[in-house]
C-alpha cells in the first residue's frame, strides 16, 4: 500500500506532492432496462460525443434489436452523455465483451468507423460465415463497423475449444492485430503449449487473410493479455501466467499466477519475456508504453514477497515501471484491509498514470477514502514515479465497478462501468444492473504543495505535525478526527499563512480522551480563502502495545483455532471472508496478556475455502481454512 510503515510506528506519511483535488463530477448517466446491462468501455467519436460497448439481455428500456442470449450492445452518445442511437450485435447463443484487457475491445479506426473485438458462440444473426462462422464453442468474433454502427464486415477466429478475452489495435498497413487466449489447437490455432496460451493474431485490412498467428505460453495456463504498440513499433502483451516452461521463465511460485509481460516484433516473435509478483497471486490487466522509452503496467496482487517490496493488504492494486527490456525501475500498491483491483489503465497528457477498477473496502481506509458500499468504482492519479496524487471513489451502497477509464480531450476523464446502486453517486439509477458512464472534469491543483503528514502518540497524547512547500491562498487546515476511519469530527481549525513561498510546518497535539481509543484516525481538511476545499489521506496513530506472535492451524474442516502472545491487553478484529473476497463476518475481541486461544467456526458456511484475517494494533495476519 502507498506510504504505509510498519504498524508498530504507529504513524502514516504522505509524500511530497502538490496537494491535488480529485475531478469532480460533470455528468452521470445510467443505461439499460430491467434485464440489467454493463458498460465495457467508452470511446471518444469525432463528433465530440462518445461510443459505449456492452452488453444487452433482452429488448425493452433502453435496448431494441435484441437477439437472444447475450448481444454486444453499442450505445451513441452525445457530449453530455445522451443517448443517439443504439444497435445489438449478435446472434440467438451469447456474444459479449468482458472487459478492456480482460475480455473485448473497441477503437477507433482510420476510415472515420470502428472495429470492436469479443467472443461469439452464433451461428446465425450477425454471426454469419460470409469471411468464416463459428469453429467450436466460444470463437473470437472481431466486427468491423461504419461510424453509425452498421456491420461492414465481421469474422469468427479460433478452433474447436474456447477463445476469449480479447484486445485489438489497428496497424500501420491498415491492418489489425488481436491478442486474446485460446484452448485451441486445431483450424485457425496452431503451436499451443498445452492448457490455455495467449493467441496473438494478425489480420488484414479487410479480415479476410490471417497474416501469422502465434501460440504464446506455457503447458500450464496464461490469460487476460493486454497489448500495447512498443517503442519499435512491434507489440508488448501483459498477461497473467501460472507457467514456467515454454516460452515462459522466471515465475516465482509454481502454483500461483504472475504477471507476465512479453515483447514481440512486427511479426510476433519473442523478443524478449519477464515474470513479475511473489509466491502468490499477481495479475497484470494493462500496460501502456511511456515517453521514456519503458512501460508502465497495472493488475493487482496477493503477494508479499518477490517483486513486491510491501505486502499486500488482501488484493491489492499493483502498478509497476520497467524499462524498455523489462527490467524492474518501481513498483507500488495501493489498497486497503480489502480488496482492490484493477482493470484499467491510461496516460494523461501530462504523462501522469490513471488507473481504474474497484473496492471492497466499504469505508476509509488506507488509500481508500469515500468508500460508499459492497463495491465502488475506485480510480487512482499517480506521478511518473508511482506517487499517488489523488484517488476518487463513486457508487452506492451497493455492488458498483469501473471497467474502463479513459482521458478525454478536454483533460477531464470517462470511466465506463456498471451499478446496481440507487443512492450516494449513482443516485437516480433506474435499473436492477445498469451500464454506468462517468464523465469527470479536469483535474485541479488547490494551491498547497503538502510535503508530510504526520503523527504520533507520546505519553497520553497524540502529537501531529505537517509542512507546507508554499501557499496561495490558503484559509486554513481543519482538523478531523475519527474512532473508526469512516465518521469524522473537527478537533481543531489551525489557520493558514494565506501566501508562502517557503516551507511553512504546523504542529497540534491532541489530548481529549485519547487514552480510551487504542487507535484514531485523522486527516487535514485544507480550505481555500474562496471555500474550496479537499482532504488528505487519513493517517492513523495507535497507543503501541508489544504484540509477540499471531498463529493459527486448522485441526478438522470447519474449525480453526488461534493463538495470541500479547505482553499487555490488546483490542484485535477478525474476519472472514469467502475465496473470492467477500467479507462474511467482523468481530471486534480483547485478549488478556499472555496467551490467548480461540476457535472460529465455519460450519454455517458451505463447503469450500475462507480466509481469516486477524488485525491488531500493531499486526495482521492471514489465514487459509477451509469447510
Amino acid at each position: 500500500m502507498q506510504a504505509r510503515l510498519p504498524l508498530l510506528c504507529a504513524v502514516l506519511l504522505l509524500c511530497s506532492q502538490v496537494w491535488c483535488q480529485s475531478p469532480a463530477v460533470q455528468w452521470s448517466r445510467f443505461y439499460g432496462n430491467a434485464a440489467g446491462s454493463i458498460a465495457i468501455k467508452t470511446i471518444e467519436t469525432p463528433d465530440g460525443g462518445y461510443l459505449m460497448a456492452g452488453h444487452a439481455y433482452f429488448d425493452g428500456g433502453m435496448v431494441s434489436g435484441h437477439h437472444g442470449g447475450i448481444d454486444i450492445w453499442l450505445v451513441k452518445l452525445d457530449a453530455n452523455g445522451g443517448l443517439q442511437w443504439q444497435r445489438c450485435l449478435g446472434g440467438t447463443a451469447d456474444e459479449h465483451l468482458a472487459g478492456e484487457g480482460l475480455g473485448g475491445d473497441l477503437i477507433a479506426t482510420s476510415d472515420g468507423g470502428y472495429i470492436l473485438v469479443g467472443q461469439s458462440e452464433s451461428v446465425n444473426g450477425d454471426v454469419t460465415a460470409t469471411i468464416e462462422g463459428n469453429h467450436g464453442l466460444f470463437d473470437a468474433w472481431v466486427v468491423k463497423l461504419a461510424a453509425d454502427g452498421a456491420i461492414q464486415w465481421q469474422r469468427s477466429l479460433g478452433g474447436s475449444s474456447d477463445e476469449r478475452d480479447y484486445c485489438i489495435k489497428q496497424t500501420s498497413d491498415g491492418g489489425y492485430i488481436l491478442a486474446g487466449h485460446t484452448m485451441s489447437n486445431d483450424q485457425n490455432v496452431a503451436g499451443n503449449h498445452g492448457g490455455t496460451d495467449i493467441w496473438v493474431v494478425k489480420l488484414n485490412a479487410s479480415g479476410t487473410i490471417i497474416e501469422w498467428q502465434r501460440c504464446l505460453g506455457s503447458t500450464a495456463s496464461e490469460w487476460y493479455p493486454h497489448l500495447e504498440f512498443a517503442h519499435d513499433g512491434a507489440y508488448i502483451i501483459a498477461a497473467g501466467t501460472y507457467g514456467n516452461n515454454g516460452d515462459v521463465s522466471g515465475n516465482h511460485e509454481a502454483t500461483e499466477a504472475d504477471v507476465w509481460v512479453v515483447k514481440l516484433t512486427t511479426t510476433g516473435d519473442i523478443q524478449w519475456q519477464k515474470c513479475y509478483g511473489g509466491t502468490s497471486t499477481d495479475i497484470g490487466t494493462g500496460i501502456k508504453a511511456t515517453p521514456d522509452g519503458g512501460y508502465v503496467v497495472a493488475g493487482y496482487t496477493f503477494s508479499d514477497d518477490g517483486d513486491l517490496s510491501e505486502p499486500a493488504d488482501f488484493y491489492d492494486m499493483w502498478v509497476f515501471k520497467i524499462n524498455g527490456t523489462g527490467e524492474l525501475q518501481w513498483e507500488e500498491t495501493f489498497g486497503s484491509w480489502n480488496m482492490e483491483f484493477a482493470n484499467s489503465i491510461a496516460l494523461t497528457n501530462t504523462n501522469k498514470i490513471v488507473v481504474s477498477g474497484i473496492t471492497e473496502s466499504h469505508f476509509d481506509d488506507g488509500d481508500v477514502v469515500g468508500a460508499k458500499g459492497e463495491r465502488d468504482m475506485w480510480t487512482i492519479c499517480l506521478s511518473s514515479t508511482g506517487e499517488l496524487l489523488w484517488q476518487k471513489t463513486l457508487g452506492g451502497s451497493l455492488f458498483d465497478q469501473a471497467m474502463h477509464v479513459m482521458q478525454t480531450t478536454d483533460g477531464g476523464f470517462l470511466i465506463s462501468g456498471e451499478s446496481a446502486s440507487n443512492d450516494f453517486d449513482a443516485a437516480g439509477n433506474p435499473f436492477p444492473f445498469a451500464a454506468w458512464v462517468v464523465k469527470l472534469a479536469p483535474e485541479s491543483t488547490l494551491p498547497v504543495d503538502l510535503v508530510n503528514f504526520s503523527g504520533k502518540h507520546d505519553a497520553g497524547i497524540n502529537k501531529l505535525r505537517w509542512t507546507t512547500a508554499f501557499e496561495r491562498n490558503n484559509a486554513s487546515f481543519i482538523l478531523e478526527r475519527s474512532a473508526d476511519g469512516r465518521s469524522f469530527q473537527p478537533v481543531a481549525t489551525i489557520a493558514g499563512k494565506g501566501e508562502s513561498n517557503v516551507p511553512v510546518d504546523y504542529a497540534y497535539t491532541d489530548n481529549k480522551d485519547i487514552l480510551q481509543y487504542d487507535e484514531l484516525f485523522y486527516r487535514l481538511k485544507q480550505v481555500d480563502v474562496d471555500g474550496t476545499a479537499t482532504y488528505s489521506r487519513i493517517i492513523s496513530i495507535q497507543r503501541p502495545y508489544s504484540l509477540t506472535q499471531i498463529s493459527g492451524w486448522q485441526q478438522r474442516p470447519g474449525m480453526f483455532t488461534l493463538e495470541v502472545k500479547a505482553e499487555k491487553d490488546l483490542g484485535m478484529s477478525i474476519l472472514v471472508h469467502d475465496a473470492s473476497g467477500k467479507l462474511l463476518e467482523q468481530k471486534r475481541q480483547r485478549v488478556a496478556a499472555g496467551r490467548t486461544r480461540m476457535d472460529i467456526s465455519l460450519g454455517r458456511y458451505p463447503a469450500g475455502a475462507y480466509f481469516i484475517e486477524v488485525i491488531s494494533e500493531n499486526s495482521r495476519k492471514t489465514f487459509r481454512a477451509v469447510n
